[in-house]
């Protein structure tokens, strides 16, 4: 069954693969998915480096075709089990978790990531970034079930990790989705605190992709508060930074974000035309989990125009998860979607 209810960054022999793959004839199509193509089907290349190609161009289609991501995964799994190769099928499984994940089938989500964990801790006892990854994602869907003690475990064992590493852009990663969970419970001036500490590690580190969801997940939680003024700026913040970097359901997210504000402040008109955006933009990426989101919102606003105008909520289906999409999980009972990077994402 799907998840009941948000994203998540990583940092992420010599065999022939045929042309004629499942994904090859994908409809995306993009310079950097044209040119992994045409190095995975070189010819004959070390066993690294064909890997390491595979898991490139599967996280490249997340963006375009959820579908042609899982085949290059399953792809990178084939090939990693016949040359014996851990960090290869690590990396698939992870990929494959991620897919499940934007689909919104969190138990497949679960069953993906525990098996890129094992996988992973077997090349690495002492716990590699690629391990810290496999912690967020099972953050993130255990976040995504609700099941906040479980989450929150998973995201200390990845923080850890980064810390020992000294990598400060994975333990403003583990802030943010901390900040989540403290947004789910309510506890609003917990999440807030722990956003602004991603902020300060991001601001100096000059992560633009992880800078856009904090600007978002404050802009969430000003919300919340009930201070519409600051929320806006925040949100103007992740949207212009969003464009700038060409994020496509980041705009999702910042379309969303804006519909919900606009819907608190009854401007309806404006909600329902951001809405659209968000759900035309997931519609187009096959985010089932985000698109779950946006009608969701939608059935809200038009509950109330309902109440303002007559206009019955016709046509806006159910949201099948708590949350959804990425760059990590929305926090889900305000409307809003507050997201924090998935692992397994842009490095």
């Amino acid at each position: 069954m799907p998840c009941p209810g948000r994203p998540i960054s990583s940092l992420w022999a010599v065999l022939l693969f045929l042309c004629s793959s499942t994904w090859t004839d994908s409809r995306a199509q993009t310079p950097t998915i044209d040119s992994l193509r045409r190095a995975v089907a070189s010819g004959p290349q070390e066993l690294k480096t064909k890997a390491s190609t595979l898991y490139k161009l599967s996280r490249e289609f997340w963006d375009h075709d959820l579908d042609s991501a899982f085949a290059v995964a399953d792809e990178l799994l084939s090939f990693s089990q016949d040359s014996n190769y851990s960090t290869g099928r690590g990396h698939a499984y992870s990929s494959m978790g991620v897919v499940r994940w934007y689909q919104g089938n969190c138990p497949d989500a679960q069953h993906y990531n525990e098996l890129a964990l094992k996988a992973h801790l077997s090349v690495d006892p002492q716990r590699s970034t690629d391990v810290a990854g496999s912690y967020h994602n099972l953050g993130l869907v255990h976040d995504d079930q609700g099941n906040y003690p479980e989450a929150l475990k998973y995201y200390l064992e990845a923080m850890k990790v980064y810390e020992a590493a000294g990598f400060s852009d994975g333990v403003a990663q583990e802030r943010s989705a901390i900040a989540v969970i403290h947004f789910n419970q309510k506890d609003l001036p917990a999440a807030l605190a722990e956003n602004r500490k991603a902020l300060v590690i991001r601001e100096a580190s000059n992560d633009e992709w992880g800078l856009t969801e904090t600007y978002s997940n404050l802009g969430i939680t000003y919300v919340a508060m009930g201070n519409y003024d600051s929320a806006l700026v925040w949100y103007d913040k992740a949207l212009a930074l969003r464009r700038l970097i060409d994020d496509q359901q980041g705009l999702a997210v910042s379309f969303n974000n804006y519909g919900d504000l606009y819907t608190l402040q009854g401007r309806y008109a404006e909600a329902l035309v951001t809405f659209e955006k968000a759900l035309a933009i997931n519609e187009q990426l096959g985010y089932k989990k985000s698109m779950a989101d946006v009608r969701l919102n939608m059935g809200k606003l038009f509950d109330n125009m309902g109440d303002a105008t007559g206009i019955a909520p016709e046509g806006v289906g159910s949201a099948t998860c708590l949350g959804g999409g990425r760059h990590g999980l929305r926090a889900h009972g305000i409307g809003g979607t507050l997201q924090h990077m998935g692992a397994t994402g842009r490095s």
